[in-house]
Order: C-alpha cells, then structure tokens, then sequence
C-alpha cells in the first residue's frame, strides 16, 4: 500500500506542475489547461528524469523529474497564493475528464499483451532503464550505444520502477495515455480554430483514424491496377509481403510481432501512418508534443 500511495504522490506532482505551468505561464483559457497541463507536465518531468539519471540512482532521479516540474509550476505562478495554485489545479471539465480516461483505457486495453513491431528492443530497453541505465545500452550487446529516442520508453521505466508494474503493462498503459492526450489536444486545437464542437469531434476522429489512401486502389477496374503495379517498386515490408502491389493489397502484411489478426497490406501506407500504429519507441508522444505545440502557438 505503501509503494501505491507513494506511486500517486508522484503522479500528483508532476500533473501539477504541468497543471501550474499551462494556467500561470502560457495563460491559457480555462478549457485549454486540462489537456495541455497534462501534456506538458508528463514531457517536462521525464526530460528532467532523464537529465538527473545521467548521475543520479533511478527513483531519485524519477523522483526528482517530478518534484522539480512541480517546482517549477510554483515558481511561475503569479501571483503566488493558495487561491490561485487551488484555481489552477481546481478540475476544468469534468467531461474532458471522463473522455481522457476513458480513451486511455480503451487505447490501453486495445494494445495490450501485443507485441508490436520494436517492442522486442522496447521492453529489454524498458527495464534497462528502470535500473538506472541512463542513457541505455543495447540489450542483446552492452557494448553497443544504443543511440535511441527511448523518452516514452523512459515514462514507461518509471511506472515500472516506482508503480510496481510490469514493463509490457507500463509500455501498454503509456501508448494508452498519450494517444488519449493527442486526441484530446487534437480536439482543442480544431475547436480553438473553428470555434465548433462538432468540427473538433470531426479533427479528432480525423486524426485517429487517418493515413494514406493504398486502399482506393482496390476501387479501380483489375486491368488498370494491374498496368499501374507494373510501374510501382515496393521497398521494405512491401517488398517482403508479395512481388507486385497488385497481389499485395489483397493479402495480409506480412511483419515480425504483428498482431493475431493480421493487417491487411491495403491499409499500411508507409508515408502517413495512422496513429494506431505509432507503437515505435517515441510512439504518440511525439504526436501530442507537436499538437500541443499547435494549440498554444500565439499564446
């Protein structure tokens, strides 16, 4: 119960801090701080967890990440009462709420127990890190550096390490959490653009679901498909799934740590994926950084 309740207490500062960062510095309106807060307190505690682990154990360091994203939002507002630190951590949208957990659980439950694409190196990688290998070595050769964007994976370590949770569990739960975020964030951004509910539902369904369009193809008579694959040179997975584009978009694809109901080939498109499948070692992170970015540009 102990290591629970301490596991919270962590959680509790680092959303602080992000909650004090986005309503006393960016100024933001009241709608906005939820998703933002969240945002930018999970990123800014696990860069300064990362900068701490170079020299210091792993649960001060994690430890440490949140506790300075906390200071930090302290340090910021302005002016500095408990009335207005109460006001910025007081909840903004109980429906905002509800959908970020809600969605997390479902993106968590969706991926779980899958191993999906890197995570043959993700989950090695992940323990790594919760022992307090900052940066990490290779798992399969420590004497290789393991130049890696591991910094969701380092969110996951930490979860790991003072939550008690297996890696594969931490790794499912953070993709969960941060496709959740994106999503909320995408929602915000559409709505602050178009001042419209129902065009932001439409943005953030748009962003979960969208990616190239390899599958208009099967629309096209047989004949000008089979012309149009003649001219097409597959690279990668493509390559290795079938000989011609044509056959392909009729199979499943063909990759290593897939799924148990493969993909079909016709909905992969290597240039725009979708963020379903942004299981990499930076995963949705890098998604919700770039929308939150967006959504606070002229602030």
């Amino acid at each position: 119960m102990l290591e629970k309740l301490l596991f919270l207490l962590w959680l509790l500062a680092w959303t602080s801090g992000g909650l004090l960062l986005a309503s006393s510095t960016l100024h933001l309106p009241r709608r906005l701080i939820l998703g933002v807060g969240l945002t930018l307190g999970a990123v800014t505690q696990v860069w300064f967890a990362n900068l701490l682990g170079f020299v210091l154990p792993a649960p001060i360091a994690f430890w440490g990440g949140a506790l300075l994203t906390l200071a930090l939002g302290l340090a910021f507002t302005r002016p500095f009462s408990f009335k207005e630190i109460f006001r910025a951590l007081l909840p903004i949208s109980l429906t905002q709420i509800l959908a970020l957990l809600f969605l997390t659980y479902l993106f968590t439950a969706i991926g779980r127990g899958l191993l999906l694409f890197e995570d043959y190196q993700n989950l090695p990688t992940i323990s790594l890190l919760a022992r307090g290998e900052i940066p990490p070595r290779f798992a399969l050769d420590p004497n290789v550096r393991f130049g890696y964007h591991y910094l969701m994976l380092l969110f996951a370590a930490q979860i790991t390490r003072l939550g008690g949770v297996v890696p594969w569990n931490a790794l499912d739960f953070t993709r969960g959490l941060f496709f959740a975020l994106t999503l909320l964030l995408t929602y915000l951004w559409v709505e602050r653009m178009t001042r419209s509910r129902l065009a932001a539902l439409a943005g953030a369904l748009f962003a979960a679901f969208a990616s190239g369009t390899r599958w208009l193809l099967l629309l096209l008579p047989p004949s000008w498909l089979a012309s149009l694959s003649e001219s097409v040179t597959l690279l990668g997975s493509s390559a290795q799934t079938v000989p011609a584009l044509a056959r392909g978009l009729l199979l499943p694809w063909t990759i290593d740590g897939g799924p148990p109901i493969p993909f079909p080939f016709a909905f992969v498109n290597g240039i725009t994926p979708p963020l379903i499948l942004s299981h990499g070692g930076s995963g949705m992170m890098v998604a919700a950084l770039t929308i939150l970015i967006l959504l606070v540009y002229r602030f």
